[in-house]
């Protein structure tokens, strides 16, 4: 009876100890916040941006900004697959709801560092323009 007991118990802690239930964030350089510095198109052509911008991409999908009270045409929730960023969702509530834009459809992670990130901004027509960001606490 004991040896059933004990059999039972453990099934049961290791079912409730279970990782693959949990959601845990990627460790991966991507998921953090960043400080836009230059824009540039293709990943060239660099040129200071202002004002600067700082993005939290979150590993759920959300994007966040600190500095901007509207995100219109801005992508809100990102899709993605390995070095492409599908935009899920732009920013269309409350003042945003009137306005016409050609919205972003795509991210394409030109480069990814600890300290760097380099994404090109991608619409149906195809590149739009690239940003480059900094690491930030």
């Amino acid at each position: 009876m004991k040896t059933a007991l004990s059999l039972l118990l453990t099934a049961f802690i290791a079912l409730a100890c279970d990782e693959s239930r949990h959601y845990v964030a990627p460790s991966d350089q991507f998921y953090k916040r960043w400080k836009s510095v230059e824009i540039g198109k293709n990943g060239k052509d660099w040129r200071e941006l202002t004002p600067q911008e700082v993005v939290e991409f979150v590993a759920d999908g959300t994007v966040l900004y600190e500095n901007r009270s509207m995100t219109c045409c801005s992508p809100v929730q990102l899709d993605r697959q390995k070095k492409i960023l599908k935009v899920v969702k732009i920013g269309t509530t409350g003042p945003c709801a009137n306005v016409s834009c050609v919205a972003v459809s795509e991210l394409h992670i030109l480069s990814l560092s600890d300290t760097e990130l380099v994404l090109d901004f991608w619409n149906s027509a195809g590149s739009a323009f690239s940003i480059r960001y900094e690491a930030t606490p």
